[in-house]
């Protein structure tokens, strides 16, 4: 059974920001995500991060440790901006079709890259597109 509030948001929900109030990041919410090393590391947002300025220094230095993508809904924030600028993969995303496909062919091209390379190569995919 479908839930009636599934039905009648179903679509809309993360592209609608009826939430009221800020995405907040905390700093050990920081340092847990990006525990140990080499780890894929994938956020998605829908506006801006409220505490960015607090946490942008250690979730950038953490950051270079690991393959991050951030899939960002709608438009640009300072967070997406200061990620692109530091070399984390940044794609805007416009509807749920979109964010589904570009995630699906974003895993698919990493897996394939793993498997190709034995490693993951950012760099070289970030030149092909």
């Amino acid at each position: 059974t479908v839930p009636s509030w599934y039905k009648k948001f179903k679509g809309k929900l993360a592209l609608e920001n009826k939430f009221g109030g800020d995405t907040k990041i905390s700093q050990k919410a920081v340092k847990g995500m990006f525990d140990g090393r080499d780890n894929f590391i994938f956020s998605i947002s829908d506006g801006e991060i409220g505490n960015w300025d607090e946490i942008k220094d250690k979730y950038l230095e953490r950051a270079k440790s690991h393959l991050c993508v951030h899939m960002q809904i709608g438009q640009d924030s300072d967070a997406t901006n200061d990620m692109r600028k530091s070399g984390i993969y940044v794609s805007n995303v416009n509807s749920g079709a979109d964010l589904v496909n570009k995630t699906i062919d974003l895993t698919r091209k990493i897996i394939i890259s793993h498997a190709r390379q034995g490693a993951i190569k950012w760099d070289s995919y970030l030149k092909k597109n």
